[in-house]
């Protein structure tokens, strides 16, 4: 699944890249049993406590999570892979299909950055607001915002890869094209005001599982208002050049791939110990206070 040259050409000239059919069924239908299993078990704990009173148990996988959330949002807390150590999340991370075509963009010694994502986006409890602009869990930010400055000339791409169909009713990804060639813009905290936003028109991308959007730490992207009882359950993998810094003070990334040492890629048993000494031995951190406001 290495990229052709007109898909490389398009990646950099957009920030973004959006190849459909990339990934199979057997590929993505582990990591949704894994989290089938992983919210089946929260819920379960939360019915025995009390903070729930129905299971919802014959619910489809993009509709169980939003309704137990209504009865208690924290079932939906704390989702990363960092966190839920899950195989069939880290096999999704290392799958050949999508580290070829990574490898035509960054090289063959490819860093999987440590901030890792799994979000089953629900219902906004406000869509009152235009279409394009920023609603209150989307609004429009660069992955580079929320990393040291030190990795500005870092190429951090992320891997968006949905679990379900997402589309303009739930919320799809959205992203201003041409922005990653305008440089880091000025976040107020995460988020970047209207008026600091690049010139360019905002296009929507749909998209059904199998497929995967590649774009750039520069790239201004957001998510549409989501007004569908369907949940929009995406991943956010991150890789880059190891070579390169990561702008992440706090944890290290694996070598998903190395062409020159292969020995240094790890293996599921050294990832989870990995995580698990860095989570033990590192302090509370804050966030990166890079602009004015943070804390």
């Amino acid at each position: 699944m290495a990229l052709t040259q007109t898909q490389v050409d398009q990646f950099h000239e957009d920030g973004y890249l959006q190849v459909d059919g990339m990934l199979r069924h057997e590929d993505l239908n582990p990591v949704i049993w894994e989290f089938e299993g992983i919210i089946d078990r929260r819920a379960r704990e939360m019915y025995d406590e009390g903070f729930i009173t129905q299971l919802h148990e014959r619910e489809p996988f993009d509709r169980r999570i939003g309704l137990l959330a209504q009865q208690a949002h924290a079932i939906a807390h704390n989702l990363g892979a960092n966190r839920v150590l899950g195989c069939a999340m880290f096999n999704l991370m290392r799958k050949p299909r999508l580290l070829d075509a990574l490898e035509s963009l960054i090289g063959s010694e490819i860093l999987c950055h440590p901030t890792q994502v799994v979000r089953p986006r629900m219902r906004d409890r406000d869509t009152s607001g235009d279409r394009w602009r920023t609603t209150d869990i989307a609004p429009w930010h660069q992955d580079a915002g929320v990393l040291r400055p030190e990795a500005d000339d870092t190429l951090l791409i992320t891997a968006w890869i949905p679990l379900t169909r997402a589309d303009e009713e739930n919320g799809c990804l959205c992203v201003i094209p041409g922005s990653h060639k305008h440089g880091v813009r000025h976040h107020e905290i995460h988020f970047i005001p209207e008026d600091q936003l690049p010139p360019g028109e905002p296009r929507s991308l749909p998209i059904d599982p199998g497929g995967v959007i590649f774009f750039s730490n520069l790239v201004c992207h957001s998510g549409l208002p989501h007004q569908s009882d369907r949940v929009r359950w995406s991943v956010d993998l991150r890789y880059q050049d190891a070579a390169q810094p990561t702008g992440h003070p706090f944890f290290s990334g694996f070598m998903a791939r190395s062409r020159k040492n292969p020995e240094s890629e790890l293996n599921y048993a050294q990832w989870v110990g990995m995580w698990k000494r860095q989570f033990v031995h590192s302090e509370p951190w804050p966030p990166v206070a890079r602009w004015p406001g943070a804390k």
